[in-house]
């Protein structure tokens, strides 16, 4: 009996992530053509006001910002699935590292608001318990 259940949670998760698949590629591509509308372009802003142009095409060609957008796309996510998240046009640095550094504080904000909403909900479940039909 508790192989047919293990096989059973086997089978409903392997679903759940392929159904999440679709929804991944979907926000991924959401992000690209945000990125992709941002006004500006990114190597003149990299570069500044004093770059030449032909500064700027030198660095649109080694972004790869002068290909089609569907090969600007493929090689974007396979740097993604590495954990290459680029670099931060403002700070300079590497993208991943400043997320780390920011996680610990995201970790501490949900779990303190997780406390709270599930005191708020057993509290009010609770009143609403005790009080049926008042």
């Amino acid at each position: 009996m508790a192989a047919v259940g293990g096989a059973g949670l086997q089978g409903y998760l392997v679903r759940r992530i392929l159904l999440a698949l679709p929804v991944l590629v979907g926000v991924s591509l959401l992000v690209f053509g945000v990125m992709r509308l941002a006004p500006g372009d990114p190597a003149a802003i990299m570069l500044g006001a004093q770059a030449t142009r032909e500064d700027v095409e030198r660095l649109r060609r080694d972004l790869g910002l002068d290909r089609p957008v569907a090969v600007q796309y493929a090689q974007w996510m396979g740097r993604v699935l590495r954990g290459d998240l680029g670099r931060s046009i403002p700070l300079g640095r590497e993208v991943l590292p400043e997320v780390l550094l920011r996680f610990k504080a995201t970790v501490v904000l949900t779990a303190g608001a997780l406390v709270i909403a599930i005191a708020v909900g057993l509290t009010a479940g609770i009143v609403s318990a005790t009080r049926q039909y008042s």
